[in-house]
């Protein structure tokens, strides 16, 4: 499954949490959420990533957004994963079928054909998913980054666009060229076409002199 496209309502799901409590896109209607998806627990980056999403909870939480962890890992592992580190968010099960696949990550598109040192196999790819209240994706990160990843999102779940800095410097380009074309018209370039004007006086000047001759 391709992965889903801005402004294009997200697939219907009823999973559980690492506790058991129910989790579904129907019971979520009417607010923003964000699902996280990872490749496993307790790895490296996805420990730096949850960890740095559990440390923004109450801001998300302040936003008034949800925020949940995705990953194929099983219940005992998610339970934990999330014990070890004290983490401050429900993470979803997505249990496989019989061929491996997870269905969520699936049908959001983030199980993909992934490759290493030359071996090909199917995993999931570091993706997050900002959910709006109509149930359709307000923004898309593909193939995240960890660092500076969470601050991103909350910048744009608290109305801080990071394409803002972007915007301010075609802004600046905007004035720099308005400076450069009003030059033009500013009093020093005025001044300069009566160079020539003084040929004239030097032409009177010249007239004593045709006299004494």
């Amino acid at each position: 499954m391709p992965l889903i496209d801005i402004g294009q309502p997200v697939p219907s799901f009823e999973m559980t949490d690492h506790t058991g409590a129910p989790v579904a896109r129907e019971a979520l209607a009417g607010s923003r959420f964000v699902l996280f998806f990872y490749p496993k627990d307790d790895s490296k980056d996805c420990t730096t990533q949850a960890c740095e999403f559990s440390n923004a909870a109450k801001a998300f939480a302040g936003a008034g957004v949800k925020v949940f962890g995705v990953s194929p890992d099983s219940v005992k592992d998610h339970q934990k994963f999330v014990a070890k580190y004290g983490l401050g968010f429900p993470i979803l099960v997505d249990q496989r079928d019989a061929s491996g696949t997870p269905g969520m990550c699936h049908a959001f598109g983030v199980w993909q054909e992934k490759s290493m040192y030359g071996r090909k196999y199917m995993g999931v790819v570091r993706t997050t998913y900002l959910v709006d209240a109509d149930a359709k994706v307000e923004r898309r990160w593909d193939k995240v980054k960890v660092t500076g990843h969470v601050g991103e999102v909350l910048q744009v779940v608290s109305g801080q666009h990071v394409a803002k800095p972007a915007a301010n410097k075609a802004a600046k380009a905007a004035r720099a060229t308005a400076i450069k074309d009003d030059s033009s018209e500013s009093p020093k370039a005025k001044k300069a076409p009566p160079k020539p004007a003084k040929k004239p006086a030097k032409t009177a000047k010249e007239k004593p002199a045709s006299k004494s001759a």
